[in-house]
């Protein structure tokens, strides 16, 4: 109390004209008349002064209770930030909410320092990893996640609605290790999430979002002809004769300059029909791969150009110093990119937390969380379905029959996540758990 301030920023407002405080806490700055001064200090209230001709400042500043009072959530209770010697960071829920994401992992990324949220495959049902202290294990099968606790309960980050997290506490050196043990290796990730008001009135609310998706860096089939002639040179200089001999490519040259007429057909400036697939002598559609002369993105057929997902979250809250509760609920809906068979994600989470001050001394409290994914998806879209794709999608293989019917080239055909069935899975999670205090 009383002490100067060393280092304390003054700036003119409105401008860059700006000095900081000496030892004694003294400054001297040149303005012009009626200037107002902003006066600003790590862990103090910012001031706004306005200047006088011929009076001296003399400035007080008081402390930012809010900045230096701010709780964080660690293993051995809460402690103020400005407190807290571990390495700790800390996400508040408001953060979150401003982050359209599938899960409350994605939320995370980009947020703290040293946290790696990775997401090595595409699938609807497939959950993002998460790493705090970069590589832990080189052993195949094995993992190195950090414990996850949701208001002490452990749990995954996939099953919680983001929209229910008041604030996140990620603890990621030793202090870790020492308060968790074996469980806790690689850091331990804190959420806290939210709870009644105690202000004895009853709050409702609800929020939604619509998003929009598109790919990125898809890849691109190359046309038939530049195809038909890459196989052909690739096959010349492996000491081999052509794939596509002069009629084939001919007929793969017409179809490609024609413009589209039918399922299956196009027809040439001079109104030939010409058609992607051809007859042998008795009448039998040839192979694609033998015959085809297509010419088609397949990337273009399999993805779709833009994803619509949306969301809705309601929740009530309310209470007194005796008795508060929170309860919510939301709906979250998303659609994949696969076009042919098409997948989907709807995710149903409720929420329920209860705290009751019985006595002066007793105090109960009761956790309940529950959620459910549905996930449905093509049968065949599995890992190999992907790499067999990317080798036997060949531009030339038809799409459709001229009677608009899918057109089977192999058994690897991407048309068969179209037909192949469907595969359903619906996860579902319950949790909770009561303590009484004394």
């Amino acid at each position: 109390m009383g002490e100067p301030v060393i280092g304390t920023s003054i700036v003119v407002k409105g401008t860059s004209n700006g000095v900081i405080t000496d030892l004694n806490g003294e400054f001297s700055i040149t303005v012009q008349r009626g200037a107002v001064l902003q006066i600003s200090y790590m862990g103090y209230v910012p001031q706004e002064i306005k200047t006088e001709v011929g009076k001296a400042l003399l400035i007080t500043m008081k402390e930012d209770a809010q900045a230096l009072d701010e709780v964080v959530v660690v293993g051995f209770g809460t402690q103020k930030k400005v407190n807290l010697t571990g390495a700790v960071d800390v996400i508040t829920g408001r953060e979150l909410m401003e982050r359209p994401v599938v899960n409350a992992a994605q939320a995370l990324q980009g947020l703290i320092p040293g946290l790696q949220i990775t997401q090595d495959k595409g699938s609807l049902e497939n959950t993002p990893n998460i790493n705090i202290r970069g590589t832990t294990t080189i052993g195949e099968g094995t993992a190195g996640n950090p414990l996850v606790l949701v208001d002490g309960m452990e749990a995954s980050l996939n099953s919680i609605n983001p929209q229910d997290i008041e604030s996140i506490s990620v603890l990621k050196d030793a202090a870790a290790s020492s308060i968790y043990g074996s469980r806790a290796p690689f850091g331990v990730i804190l959420i806290t999430t939210k709870r009644g008001t105690k202000t004895g009135k009853v709050s409702v609310g609800y929020n939604n979002n619509f998003r929009f998706g598109t790919p990125i860096h898809v890849n691109r089939s190359m046309n038939s002809v530049d195809f038909a002639t890459w196989i052909n040179d690739t096959k010349t200089n492996g000491g081999s004769g052509v794939m596509f001999g002069e009629d084939w490519l001919a007929d793969i040259v017409e179809y490609h300059n024609a413009k589209p007429y039918g399922p299956g057909s196009r027809i040439t400036p001079d109104g030939k029909i010409v058609y992607s697939t051809s007859a042998d002598g008795n009448g039998q559609f040839l192979s694609g791969f033998t015959r085809g002369v297509n010419d088609v993105d397949w990337y273009d057929v399999m993805y779709k150009k833009w994803t619509f997902s949306q969301e809705h979250n309601v929740n009530v809250s309310g209470g007194d110093e005796k008795f508060n509760y929170y309860v919510s609920g939301a709906f979250f809906d998303f659609d994949g990119l696969i076009k042919l068979g098409g997948e989907d994600l709807q995710r149903y989470t409720a929420t329920a937390k209860l705290n009751s001050q019985i006595t002066s001394w007793l105090s109960f409290d009761f956790n309940m969380r529950f959620t459910r994914e549905d996930y449905d998806r093509p049968a065949r879209q599995t890992d190999g379905a992907f790499s067999n794709f990317s080798q036997n999608a060949w531009p030339i293989l038809p799409v459709e029959d001229r009677n608009g019917h899918y057109f089977y080239s192999s058994d690897a055909s991407p048309l068969g996540l179209a037909d192949g069935g469907k595969r359903f899975q619906t996860n579902g999670y319950y949790l909770s758990a009561g303590s009484f205090s004394y």
